[in-house]
């Protein structure tokens, strides 16, 4: 396919080589004295022909048209014009000049315009050496014909490999033209490609710094939120660790109580047991009156002792009542605590309520058997006086004696129940007891959870810490992609 720009081209670079040497012979012929008038003849045949055709295949229009037109209007310009100059000027240097217009037809690098061309001027130089040979050549011999023109043959063949060169070339050039055009719109495409890829992931960075920028957000609100559970923890540890204490302090109450209690009812069944005693040897003395004085005397130093027992026992009963009011008071102080617990207080405030109910009727039993032995040892005292009157009167004393034995069945009869009711109290205490353990135990369990859970939580916050950093190092590297991406973009614009 012909480049038309090309030709176009070629034909002016034709035309001004041309016209510019022969406007320089032209100006040297009129400097060595050649006439005026032949000077300016070549010059008007020169430009009076060829500047409007060029100008005419120069304009935009009629480029793609003229182009082929003009190189062969300018081959056949060219030989006219040589032919005519011989005509008016046949000499050997215009024969020779011939040399210029093969030479110059080579421009086009053209295998048919360098033939046309060989075979125009041989065609001149042989129809001048036919008709002027002894004018214009030094000879007339056919031979040196024969050398002129392959002299021009061998110009045209020069000119003839230098054209298929320059087209190996222009060829070459244009194939490599055609891959650099191919590259670059391959390049254009790629970087079309690499631009629509780079817009996608400036669009993606902007979305996945919005999810980042939320994730920083959520991480802030999940550190406080721990922070807050951590503190509840705490707060939650240090109520435990409190009631722990005081179901300690309870416990060792209780067991003071227990062991008072135990005591208490040994003392009881010992006391039962002496009574038991006491009214065999009533029933004895009663057999024999004449051993009775001496057993009615022990009887009394026994009754004495009993007394002071009794005050004994009445010490016991008040420190069992001291012990139940603190038991009360400490039932209070626990409800108000499980209250303050909320749901996992509740428990241990139905168990507060039952030592309570306990202590209130551990009181009411301290103060009936208080009275009771108030009654007890009233009725001593009377049974004393009563054993100093027998001493006095063996009739005084069988009556006394009767009223003792009944005395200490109703002092048997009430014993025993005594003993029931600290058996009943024992009973009682051994499962308050247990329930505090159970309670302690559950409290321990309790804290136990809430350390772990604090533990967990602290864990759980260092992990969501790492990950909020991680997230701002994710952010900042993201952003650093940004950068480079927008250096990509305006680069690439």
């Amino acid at each position: 396919m012909v480049n038309m720009d090309l030709l176009r081209r070629r034909n002016n670079w034709v035309v001004f080589v041309f016209a510019s040497i022969i406007t320089v012979v032209q100006l040297l012929n009129l400097i060595l004295g050649i006439p005026l008038t032949f000077v300016l003849t070549i010059l008007g045949i020169l430009y009076g022909v060829l500047a409007p055709f060029v100008y005419i295949s120069n304009r935009p229009n009629l480029q793609e048209k003229m182009a082929p037109v003009m190189k062969y209007f300018i081959f056949l310009v060219i030989g006219a014009f040589y032919f005519i100059v011989l005509s008016l000027d046949p000499h050997i240097i215009n024969i020779m000049s011939m040399m210029f217009y093969v030479a110059v037809m080579g421009i086009y690098q053209d295998k048919m315009m360098n033939f046309l061309t060989i075979i125009v001027s041989m065609g001149i130089v042989s129809y001048y050496f036919f008709t002027q040979g002894e004018l214009i050549f030094h000879s007339s011999n056919a031979v040196d014909l024969i050398y002129f023109l392959l002299t021009f043959c061998f110009v045209s063949c020069a000119n003839l490999l230098q054209s298929l060169f320059n087209n190996k070339l222009q060829a070459e050039n244009e194939r490599q033209r055609m891959e650099a055009v191919e590259s670059s719109k391959s390049l254009q495409k790629m970087l079309n490609g690499i631009n629509a890829s780079l817009n996608s992931i400036k669009a993606y960075q902007d979305e996945l710094n919005k999810a980042t920028d939320g994730a920083n957000n959520r991480a802030f609100e999940i550190v406080s939120s721990l922070d807050e559970m951590i503190r509840s923890f705490d707060e939650q540890t240090q109520h435990s660790n409190q009631l722990r204490m005081e179901i300690g302090s309870t416990n060792d109450q209780v067991d003071d109580m227990t062991r008072s209690i135990n005591e208490m009812h040994d003392y009881v069944v010992s006391t039962q047991e002496a009574t038991f005693e006491s009214g065999r040897r009533i029933e004895s003395l009663g057999n024999d009156l004449e051993s009775f004085n001496q057993s009615i005397e022990c009887t009394n130093r026994l009754i004495q002792e009993l007394y002071k027992e009794t005050e004994s026992i009445e010490k016991i009963i008040q420190t069992i009542s001291d012990i139940s009011a603190q038991t009360n008071l400490l039932a209070l102080n626990a409800t108000i605590e499980a209250s303050r617990a909320g749901e996992h207080g509740r428990g241990f405030a139905v168990v507060a309520e039952e030592v309570r109910k306990l202590a209130e009727s551990s009181k009411a039993s301290s103060q009936s058997i208080a009275q009771l032995l108030l009654t007890i040892r009233e009725k001593m005292r009377l049974a004393s006086d009563t054993i100093s009157q027998s001493q006095e009167s063996v009739e005084k004393n069988a009556q006394g004696m009767t009223e003792i034995r009944e005395i200490f069945t109703n002092v048997g009869s009430y014993m025993k129940n005594f003993s029931e009711k600290t058996r009943y109290l024992q009973g009682f205490i051994g499962n308050v007891r247990g329930m505090m353990q159970e309670v302690s135990a559950t409290v321990d369990l309790n804290a136990d959870i809430t350390n772990r859970n604090k533990n967990s939580l602290q864990e759980v916050l260092g992990l969501v810490s790492q990950q909020q950093e991680e997230i701002v190092e994710i952010s900042n590297g993201f952003g650093k992609v940004e950068h480079q991406i927008a250096n990509l973009l305006t680069q690439e614009k």
